[in-house]
């Protein structure tokens, strides 16, 4: 389980961009976070991940407290981030080193082979594509098996055909060993895709604004009543966040 409670960030400037932020994350959920500019998303990734610290208030993964880059905490940032030197399936393998030889081998084919890319494993990171480059880069941050995943717009660089692509790969992945995954998007769609719960946030400061149940049965159909519905529901409470801090117009 993740388990946040009153996370708070505030920068030296004196900006908070996280205030009082509590949530609690089943083992094997799902749970995607949207909100405007200035929300804090990012930063409560970069928290979540042991990458920042938080000012105040605890992030836990099954009772270990994190506050430093941890081996139960895997991240997928917006862009592939691989390492130019190693190959597909080295980049796959590279948090593998503890583990024997033909175990590590295993799991980086069997990786490889979820997402599409079961031939690429002697490729170089300099010969794919950006889609291909970003399916290495979830493969990599989940065959570790780390107890939570968090993305941060793991998609938003993709056309729309390899976005939804990609969303499916990531579940078939998921599905292996269902990790908790934290997904940050601006896409509602994609977490309507992906999600068991939907966090709104709000800006100025960044807080909980609307939490989601999805219920919709998988694999969700994007042009069916039911996605459509939802994709209202959540869209209104969005634009309510952001009408209700948009600035005032000079007088």
């Amino acid at each position: 389980m993740l388990q946040i409670e009153r996370l708070g960030k505030t920068y030296p400037n004196g900006t908070v961009a996280l205030d009082g932020l509590s949530l609690s994350v089943d083992a094997g959920e799902i749970v995607a976070v949207i909100g405007g500019s200035g929300c804090g998303k990012s930063t409560l990734l970069r928290l979540l991940s042991g990458l920042d610290h938080a000012t105040r208030g605890t992030v836990g993964v099954d009772g270990v407290t994190i506050t430093e880059p941890h081996p139960a905490v895997g991240i997928v940032f917006q862009e592939p981030r691989l390492l130019p030197w190693l190959t597909v399936a080295g980049n796959v393998g590279f948090g593998l080193e503890e583990l024997p030889a033909e175990e590590r081998e295993r799991r980086v084919q069997e990786a490889l082979a979820r997402v599409g890319l079961a031939d690429y494993a002697g490729r170089w990171p300099r010969e794919l594509s950006g889609g291909q480059g970003q399916r290495v880069a979830i493969a990599r941050a989940l065959v570790p098996r780390p107890a939570v995943l968090l993305l941060d717009e793991p998609f938003s660089a993709l056309d729309a055909f390899t976005r939804e692509e990609l969303q499916d790969h990531l579940l078939d992945l998921w599905a292996d060993h269902r990790p908790t995954l934290v997904l940050v998007t601006h896409d509602i769609e994609e977490a309507l895709v992906l999600a068991s719960r939907i966090v709104v946030m709000r800006p100025n400061p960044g807080r909980i604004a609307d939490i989601f149940d999805i219920d919709l049965p998988r694999p969700r159909d994007r042009l069916s009543p039911d996605f459509e519905s939802e994709k209202r529901r959540v869209l209104r409470a969005l634009n309510a966040t952001l009408v209700r801090h948009r600035p005032r117009a000079a007088e």
